[in-house]
């Protein structure tokens, strides 16, 4: 199942796939990526489902979040969800209002 947040993305740029060791050198603005406070709302809900799935059954999911350089996309494990960031495998943290979308696979 995949799950778009804010399909609005797809018009600016096609994400470059990353590693999650390469997050950490990159510089993320303080801005929200996301316009509509439900989409907001559903994307920290859908973080968190990521993180129990993650916790769980070691369920790999894909992000698409923005950074100051353009969209970038990482396949991985979400540990943890804080309000303002995520924890990935490894203890990668990323700034939630960076991300657009939360896709979920093998469902």
């Amino acid at each position: 199942m995949s799950i778009v947040i804010n399909s609005t993305f797809l018009h600016q740029a096609v994400p470059v796939m990353v590693q999650k060791e390469e997050i950490g050198q990159f510089s993320f603005p303080n801005q929200e990526v996301l316009r509509d406070k439900n989409a907001i709302v559903n994307r920290f809900k859908l973080l968190q489902l990521a993180t129990t799935l993650g916790n769980i059954d070691q369920q790999k999911i894909s992000i698409v979040f923005q950074d100051e350089w353009g969209l970038k996309m990482v396949t991985t494990t979400i540990w943890s969800t804080c309000d303002t960031h995520i924890t990935l495998k490894g203890g990668t943290s990323l700034p939630i209002n960076r991300i657009f979308s939360v896709n979920f696979y093998g469902e």
